[in-house]
């Protein structure tokens, strides 16, 4: 861990020696380019030492301050878990009882800029409460609060966060990653759980985790699609690269660490992707299906690819049905035209190559929107009518068609790491 070099340091205040302890007033701190301003006070009478401060900063620079951290990603646990088992260290909570306050118009941490920062902390007896958390970070506004009980054996946690408009593509490029999508998102988290390490606490959560976005934008380029000839004619993308995005809502409800989705749902102007199955945060396992369903008549015949997410948290494994890919390719092939990946996955007796010449009509998003259960619809596809074929067809055989298909499927574990 890297120090960085100690910039100037200004400070003055007002102390006075007051019930068994010490009181600051008229506090005014500079350092380098943050500054802080209000009371403060230490008291060393009761059974343990107890802290007020009520803090004011037009800006804290933590990046200036404090020690720039290893950007290396954590090497995997030995058993592969993503979910460290290692005791939380929530000693120093029992240490002394705190009251604080901090309003600060601008924090800089990380490289990332938040603004009107709203922070009340209090610690009694080793229970921290977290109140008022208000903050702007990439122009959502943050609010919530968060409970911990570290005076208890197993300390109980509860964490309860909303964020409204928040400019996902403004924050990918402040975590200096390239945006792949625009819009902005709306997340409500509320969970709680008990445990003496982050493990623990993940294996019985309890609660709801929901995302959701409206009329953003998203890259096309995430599917990893080999042929322009057959992208430019898929309803997923415009000539730009990029398409609407009517709604995108991830929805799940926790249930003992059980997570399951009550609505996964991403919708262009051309395609539904409908997600069902869920996670185990007990064992970090992934049980996952997204379902693809055309809108429009303008796949040609080419293949939906239906697939599978499982494996684990720290290693995802998108899967094709082995029986859809060959069944819908092979079909496919044969009247000449390629095989291209989208999102998909089949947890319905069709065949890919008939997903591929339906369309669906559902509006998922009204219902995803709705807070409604959503599953890809048993009886809302409908065949497509037929379509002339491009003049000049690829001539690519199964094995062509099966490698763009690998191709895509390496757009989707980028998206969800290796």
């Amino acid at each position: 861990m890297e120090m960085p070099p100690l910039p100037a340091v200004t400070a003055s205040a007002r102390v006075a020696d007051k019930d068994g302890g010490y009181r600051l007033q008229d506090v005014d701190v500079k350092i380098g380019a943050s500054d802080l301003k209000g009371t403060a006070a230490l008291y060393l009478g009761g059974a343990r030492p107890r802290i007020t401060a009520d803090l004011q900063s037009t800006q804290l620079d933590l990046d200036e301050l404090l020690p720039k951290g290893d950007d290396k990603p954590a090497p995997p646990a030995a058993d592969g878990r993503l979910f460290p088992a290692d005791p939380l260290p929530l000693d120093g909570l029992k240490a002394a009882d705190a009251d604080i306050n901090l309003a600060a118009a601008r924090l800089r941490v990380n490289n990332m800029d938040v603004t009107g920062l709203r922070l009340g902390v209090l610690l009694q007896g080793g229970r921290l409460t977290v109140k008022p958390l208000q903050a702007t970070v990439a122009d959502g506004v943050i609010s919530g609060e968060i409970t911990l009980g570290a005076d208890q054996a197993v300390p109980p946690l509860g964490i309860n966060l909303n964020i409204a408009k928040l400019d996902y593509g403004k924050l990918a490029a402040a975590m200096g990653q390239k945006p792949v999508a625009e819009g902005t998102a709306d997340v409500t988290l509320k969970v709680t759980g008990a445990g003496t390490s982050v493990r623990q606490l993940m294996a019985g959560l309890d609660g709801k985790l929901r995302v959701v976005s409206e009329k953003g934008r998203i890259d096309s380029t995430l599917l990893n699609v080999a042929s322009a000839d057959i992208l430019s004619a898929l309803p997923l993308v415009d000539s730009k690269g990029d398409k609407d995005l009517r709604c995108a809502v991830v929805d799940f409800d926790v249930v003992k660490g059980i997570a399951n989705a009550k609505a996964l749902v991403l919708e262009t102007g051309g395609l539904s992707v409908v997600g069902v199955g869920g996670l185990n945060l007990r064992d970090e396992t992934l049980n996952l299906v997204l379902e693809p369903r055309a809108k429009k008549t303008s796949l040609l015949s080419a293949a939906i690819v239906p697939v599978a997410i499982r494996g684990t948290l720290a290693k995802p494994e998108p899967k094709v049905n082995p029986a859809d890919l060959v069944t819908g390719v092979a079909s496919n092939v044969a009247s000449g035209a390629a095989a291209i990946m989208t999102f998909g996955l089949s947890a319905l007796a069709q065949s890919a190559f008939n997903r591929a010449t339906n369309t669906d009509d559902t509006d998922y998003c009204a219902l995803a929107l709705a807070g409604k259960q959503v599953a890809p619809s048993k009886g809302a596809a409908k065949p497509a009518p037929a379509q002339q074929q491009p003049k000049e067809q690829p001539k690519s055989g199964v094995g062509g068609a099966l490698q763009n298909l690998e191709k895509g499927l390496g757009g989707l574990k980028g998206l969800l790491g290796k």
